[in-house]
């Protein structure tokens, strides 16, 4: 779930993956299918919300290494395919200037990537992933499994 002011997203997955949407506070929603693909244990996962700019990421718990059509990016009110990503995602955030960060983990199977044109395009950072994540200023905060916790700072 993300919130910006009195908008609000959050995202499904198993038989339909689809995202829901509030403009108006949460009194009432709309859905809207995803290009993420849907299954027993994948769909949407997270969300990146910016100013101007919607990310939503996913995947397959089953074939967390299989990233195809794992992100979408808000255009108007419709979700179009986002670039494909090298591992499944459970979240995402911005950075100032527009650049994104998506991480996830399943297993064995983890990664962090980078996006610098809005999430049309992914860019794999590490094989280091978490399941949730946030940024705000330059620093993203990161947690994961066994305990993890990672702050990263980006030099601008």
């Amino acid at each position: 779930l993300v919130v910006n002011g009195r908008t609000a997203y959050f995202g499904t997955g198993g038989e339909r993956s689809r995202v829901f949407s509030s403009r108006d506070g949460g009194r009432s929603w709309s859905a809207t299918e995803s290009t993420i693909p849907a299954g027993e244990a994948a769909g949407v996962f997270g969300f990146a919300l910016g100013r101007r700019h919607g990310v939503a990421v996913g995947g397959d718990f089953n074939a967390p290494a299989d990233g195809t059509d794992a992100s979408a990016v808000l255009r108007g009110h419709r979700w179009k395919n986002g670039g494909d990503l090298t591992h499944l995602a459970e979240d995402a955030a911005f950075l100032p200037g527009g650049h994104l960060v998506a991480t996830g983990e399943s297993g064995d199977v983890a990664g962090t990537s980078w996006s610098s044109d809005g999430g049309r395009s992914w860019r794999h950072l590490s094989e280091t992933g978490f399941h949730t994540l946030d940024c705000t200023g330059g620093s993203c905060w990161a947690a994961g499994g066994q305990g993890r916790v990672a702050v990263v700072t980006v030099r601008r």
